[in-house]
């Protein structure tokens, strides 16, 4: 009877180790949806890098996705092993030494204002004056007032109702250019009061660049991740497949120009 014990006690335990081993192996991935970069099918720029590096350890990727606030609270709070990229650093998280993504943040507004833009600080002085959508105020370091998408944002400045409507450089350099191949643009679908409005009238300054990274959480399989993590993308560096990943998503500009040493 005891002999009996003592073998099923040996073999649940086995079979805990077996779990606890195989959860090690999953990663848990909380980020935003932003089209060409995290897209809802899995694709995209930061996907598919995070997926070379990992799945070639033998992890696998869960991904969920959130407002971007929501998924860097996550990683803090120990709900998520990791996510990305951001530009602001916080205690509450630890960054990938290398960054992901060149983070070039710029206002379009009306040229009307441009005699009194001073950069940052415009935006600083009258927080809500500005519009964006949810992560650019993370990013900047300024509480704008943000909606739930880019065509709302637009709109709300087109209109008159904000000054400054905030957000990646390239993004809206693609859009005051008619491009409607916009990355993370909620699939294009312009708002119907775009062409009613002269873009000669409208301008774009910088706000703030600044490289971005990928998170994860501040804990030894923390830690163990983030190493992993920056060791997998400096070997993606030096083969050339980092950038063949970015030129497959039309990303080169957003490819810092400094990465790995060589």
């Amino acid at each position: 009877m005891r002999v009996a014990s003592i073998l099923l006690l040996v073999v649940v335990y086995v079979m805990l180790s077996t779990v606890v081993n195989a959860d090690t192996k999953i990663i848990r991935y909380h980020t935003g949806e932003w089209n060409g970069l995290t897209n809802r099918d899995d694709t995209g720029l930061y996907h598919e890098i995070v997926q070379k590096i990992f799945e070639s350890k033998g992890y696998t990727i869960e991904v969920e996705y959130y407002p971007f606030s929501r998924a860097l609270m996550n990683v803090s709070l120990g709900r998520a092993d990791m996510s990305g990229a951001a530009t602001k650093d916080e205690s509450a998280y630890i960054t990938a030494k290398y960054p992901i993504w060149e983070s070039r943040n710029s206002a379009l507004f009306h040229i009307n204002y441009l005699s009194s833009w001073q950069g940052l600080d415009s935006l600083k002085a009258n927080p809500k004056g500005s519009v964006a959508t949810p992560g650019i105020s993370a990013i900047i370091g300024v509480d704008l007032y943000e909606v739930a998408s880019r065509n709302q944002a637009l709109n709300m400045v087109l209109e008159g109702r904000k000054k400054y409507y905030v957000d990646d450089h390239t993004t809206l350099a693609k859009l005051k250019g008619g491009d409607k191949n916009v990355v993370g643009f909620e699939g294009w679908n312009p708002p119907s009061t775009v062409k009613a409005f002269d873009w000669d009238s409208y301008v774009i300054r910088d706000v703030l660049i600044a490289p971005a990274f990928m998170v994860f959480q501040d804990t030894s399989r923390g830690h163990e991740l983030r190493d992993i993590f920056d060791t997998g993308f400096a070997a993606l560096h030096r083969s050339g497949e980092l950038l063949t990943i970015y030129e497959k998503w039309g990303l080169t500009s957003k490819m810092p120009e400094v990465l790995v040493g060589d």
